[in-house]
């Protein structure tokens, strides 16, 4: 399993909460979580902007069963996510990710869920919710 983050409250929407709460340590944070719960060995961290982090899994040829999107919440950049990341399925696999219905604090617009409509839109993919937040979808055949 590999996460991708860069793993600073500075990075988040709401880096004030985070801050507060982990001290600026969400690294530290994550990764007493995954050892934890035992699932360490399995982990592999990649710390970096989602775009900069899938050259890594491009270039070595890495593929993935499951992809969770949860990095930039702006239209623009869920969509650049899923452009960038679709090429690392090959079906019949799993894209996902959340916060499909939650307004942006800025103006109460919808980006991911218009993000995410638009790419299934445009790549005849079926979406799939659970409560309005969760959302995936089922890639069939090589995406790339």
């Amino acid at each position: 399993m590999y996460c991708v983050d860069y793993f600073t409250a500075e990075s988040l929407d709401y880096s004030e909460d985070m801050t507060n709460q982990y001290g600026g340590k969400l690294f530290d944070e994550f990764r007493s979580n995954i050892i934890h719960s035992q699932t360490y060995p399995k982990v592999k961290v990649v710390r970096g902007e989602t775009k900069a982090s899938a050259k890594y899994f491009h270039e070595n040829n890495i593929k993935a069963d499951l992809i969770y999107v949860d990095a930039g919440h702006s239209r623009e950049e869920v969509l650049a996510d899923l452009e960038t990341y679709l090429p690392l399925l090959t079906g019949p696999k799993v894209f996902c990710g959340d916060d499909y219905g939650a307004p942006s604090p800025a103006d109460g617009t919808y980006p991911v869920k218009e993000a995410v409509d638009e790419f299934t839109e445009k790549h005849g993919l079926e979406l799939h919710l659970s409560n309005n937040w969760f959302w995936y979808v089922v890639v069939t055949g090589d995406s790339s």
